[in-house]
């Protein structure tokens, strides 16, 4: 395990990553479970890279939260998003690939 997270490279997303986090977005929940706060995963923005590219806003935000990746073998294994709020940062989100959780174990 500890081979494994030496490998983990956490950076801000791009706008190019955007593919990769709509797919470990959409299979890290059911199409029919909220992806949080009441909001089903259809009307997510990470559930269409239409939607996501629409309201993306460089270098990394989205609606005022940054995107972070975790890379992997240079490959996207997850996301994060945080939102400034002043003295803390507030972890709002966090997906992971199930591909990701398979190689660690």
């Amino acid at each position: 395990m500890a081979d494994f997270l030496s490998r983990i490279l956490v950076r801000p997303a791009t706008r190019e990553d955007i593919p990769a986090l709509v797919l470990i977005s959409n299979a890290s929940v059911g199409e029919d479970e909220d992806v949080g706060f009441g909001t089903p995963r259809s009307e997510s923005l990470f559930s269409d890279p239409r939607w996501l590219s629409a309201v993306w806003e460089e270098p990394n935000r989205v609606r005022g939260e940054e995107i972070f990746v975790a890379v992997v073998d240079d490959e996207i294994a997850g996301l994060v998003t945080t939102e400034d709020r002043g003295p803390e940062l507030e972890l709002i989100n966090i997906d992971v690939s199930w591909m990701t959780r398979l190689r660690a174990s």
